[in-house]
């Protein structure tokens, strides 16, 4: 075996994405994926001496934990500190892998959103894929599996806002809409077996007051200088 077919399989490894799992309910193949990204594949000195599994502080940095068990507390709490709510969501509703990996690459954890071949979140759908990660995702029932669910009956997805070329999709597949914890909207595209085929995310819309607040300070200087011409004392000789 290869040092990172090794490494899906070290007992360490398959503990935290275990516990981060029944945490979370991210798939562990999207874990392990995301931990062998984030360690080097455990070459990092931040796995070898300080048992994180790719967890930053407040900092910035990497910090040490005495046990991998308190790696795995730090590991569950940054997937729960409001950042990742669409993830959590999807995660929650049991999406696909690959509909959970894009919107980790959507989020914020790292500036690279994990795009390969121009996929946000292709690099740890990459993996996934090259190392049959989903084998360890067995227990757990996603809607990659076909349902006796009819089209209208996804429950838990969203509400129904449209299907086919009416909203731009192909033939046979649905629009399922709900709001996120943080306001957010939250697209899930199935097809006619209420498999996910894609999730995205739409932040929320500034508030017309915060993407105009720099013309309505000019017009309100405006009719500040308006109001001084008017009120003003006359000048004349």
């Amino acid at each position: 075996m290869s040092y990172q077919a090794d490494f899906f399989a070290n007992g360490n490894v398959q503990m935290i994405a275990k516990y981060v799992n029944q945490q979370t309910n991210i798939p562990m193949s999207v874990l392990l994926a995301q931990m062998a990204i984030a360690t080097g594949y455990g070459t990092s000195s931040e796995w070898t001496s300080c048992k994180n599994p790719g967890t930053k502080d407040a900092s910035g940095t990497y910090p040490c934990f005495s046990t991998y068990q308190a790696g795995a507390d730090a590991y569950a709490a940054t997937w729960k500190n409001g950042h990742y709510s669409s993830v959590l969501f999807a995660a929650k509703m049991h999406e696909i892998p690959d509909a959970v990996a894009k919107l980790i690459g959507q989020s914020p954890w790292t500036t690279s959103h994990y795009v390969y071949d121009g996929v946000v979140g292709g690099l740890l759908i990459s993996l996934i894929q090259t190392y049959d990660l989903t084998k360890y995702d067995s227990t757990v029932t996603t809607k990659a599996v076909t349902t006796t669910q009819t089209t209208n009956g996804c429950s838990g997805i969203g509400t129904l806002a449209g299907s086919g070329t009416a909203v731009g999709l192909q033939t046979g597949q649905y629009l399922y809409r709900a709001t996120g914890s943080n306001g957010e909207t939250v697209s899930t595209v199935v097809d006619d077996q209420c498999r996910v085929t894609d999730v995205y995310i739409t932040e929320p819309k500034p508030s017309f007051l915060e993407t105009n607040w720099i013309g309505l300070g000019l017009v309100a200087a405006g009719l500040g200088f308006l109001a001084y011409g008017i009120l003003s004392p006359s000048s004349k000789p």
